[in-house]
């Protein structure tokens, strides 16, 4: 929904703000239809688009400075299959790993279940491989088959 939000006010606004996570600003970049400028608010887990651009990782910061601001920074954008994208594009294990993990949604902690995930993509995409994955303190094996 955040495409079609994200076109309807390409055309109204002169500036457009989106607080979310990396997902919703790719739907933002996907939705804005005019050369309108786009603030990126981190809201979600990671927010790797803000901190790319060097915003601050804070939101209540980063809308602060976003809006007492007037300077924009132009981005390059790449597109592939039509969609544009902002920073990378992932294929393969990546992509995998993204999709599973947002299969699984967040924990009640509110944290994304991502290092067993990332064991289990590998292992989808490495029969009979063995991996480990390091934590600080241990290490945890699992027959990656």
């Amino acid at each position: 929904h955040a495409v079609e939000l994200a076109a309807a006010a390409s055309h109204s606004y002169d500036r457009l703000y989106a607080f979310g996570g990396d997902g919703l600003f790719n739907e933002v970049v996907n939705g804005v239809e005019t050369d309108v400028a786009v603030g990126f608010v981190p809201g979600g887990g990671t927010s790797v688009l803000p901190r790319a651009l060097g915003l601050p990782r804070d939101p209540v910061a980063c809308a602060q400075a976003l809006a007492g601001s007037r300077r924009e920074q132009r981005i390059s954008l790449g597109r592939v299959n039509g969609r544009r994208f902002t920073f990378s594009a992932g294929i393969g294990l990546d992509a995998e790993l993204i999709r599973r993990v947002d299969d699984l949604g967040r924990r009640r902690d509110g944290k994304r279940p991502g290092d067993s995930t990332f064991v289990r993509a590998l292992a989808f995409r490495a029969p009979g491989a063995t991996a480990h994955v390091l934590h600080p303190g241990d290490m945890l094996g699992l027959p990656a088959g």
